[in-house]
């Protein structure tokens, strides 16, 4: 009987030095959080760039033993924002008049307090563009089936740009044309009349845009536009040169030459309102490089349109 007691106190004793043994181990184990957590600029890269006015979205990557609770964003050795939000650390900045270098870093924090911070990066903000409609740019009319240019200036790196007709019936003129500040734009003969429109240019890259600055009217009255000579080139005598224009008229027209205010010479009394007439320069004109041409609707002389600017003629 005393064995039997002394073997069971052997064995409660070495149970409870096991228990406590475990319990040392697991209370080691659950000791203070002294890790501090790692934290980099996500995006941009370093040495990134942008314009003048475009924001730049600053992304944190970080990691922890146990869990970020917040980042705070730096610029130039400022906080500019802080971010509780655990899902994604960012900061939208915005870079509107701050054209320059400009240094990031980043804190991240834990719920015990350490605080690990980020390497520095540089972002450079470079000055600002613009794009401007230039035509139309409001009071214009232009008459729907007609070749009309839209024009833009192009101070911005952007390769291609998309261009709306904003307005009654407005719709997406070109997705993606090159920004080469000059569109041709043919009216179509069924778009729908009104005054209200106005163009808008985008870029594809830079997301720049500008509007008309005021609206425009698209009618279907009676017109005529000469498109050539139309201002600046340089016609010989003796040769033949193609004048050309648009018109909406089923009636004939009448083509002048004028030098200066006056009338040097009626090209045709009468011919068809075809958009086309070959003109065998006569050798007894005068050189110069102040003439224009007009046309005119022979029934309805209000209906006309002249060179919008003059144009020469020389010896051959």
């Amino acid at each position: 009987m005393f064995k039997k007691l002394m073997v069971f106190l052997f064995v409660m004793i070495a149970f409870t030095g096991i228990f406590i043994s475990c319990s040392d181990d697991d209370d080691s184990s659950t000791g203070p959080d002294t890790s501090a957590p790692t934290v980099w600029v996500a995006a941009p890269a370093d040495s990134f760039e942008v314009i003048d006015g475009i924001p730049v979205t600053i992304t944190a990557g970080v990691s922890d033993n146990v869990g970020v609770t917040k980042v705070e964003f730096y610029v130039d050795s400022i906080l500019a924002s802080t971010d509780s939000v655990p899902s994604v650390f960012e900061y939208i900045w915005g870079t509107v008049g701050k054209e320059g270098d400009h240094i990031v870093y980043l804190y991240a924090y834990d719920a015990a307090g350490n605080v690990g911070e980020s390497e520095v990066i540089t972002i450079t903000v470079t000055p600002p563009q613009t794009l401007t409609v230039n035509s139309p740019n409001g009071s214009e009319t232009w008459n729907r089936g007609t070749l009309q240019n839209i024009t833009w200036n192009v101070n911005t790196v952007d390769t291609l740009v998309r261009i709306e007709l904003m307005g009654t019936a407005g719709y997406i003129l070109s997705a993606s044309t090159a920004n080469d500040g000059l569109y041709e734009w043919q009216i179509p003969a069924d778009q729908v009349p009104a005054n209200d429109y106005m163009i808008k240019i985008t870029g594809l890259q830079t997301t720049i845009s500008d509007t008309s600055n005021s609206t425009f009217t698209i009618t279907d009255s009676p017109f005529i536009q000469v498109m050539s000579p139309n201002g600046g080139e340089s016609w010989a005598m003796s040769t033949d040169q193609t004048i050309s224009w648009q018109d909406n008229l089923t009636e004939d027209v009448k083509i002048e030459l004028f030098k200066g205010a006056a009338l040097e010479l009626t090209i045709s009394d009468s011919t068809v309102s075809d958009g086309s007439y070959s003109w065998s320069i006569p050798n007894n004109l005068s050189v110069g490089s102040n003439y224009k041409i007009r046309i005119t609707s022979i029934p309805v002389n209000t209906v006309t349109d002249q060179s919008d600017a003059t144009f020469s003629i020389t010896a051959k």
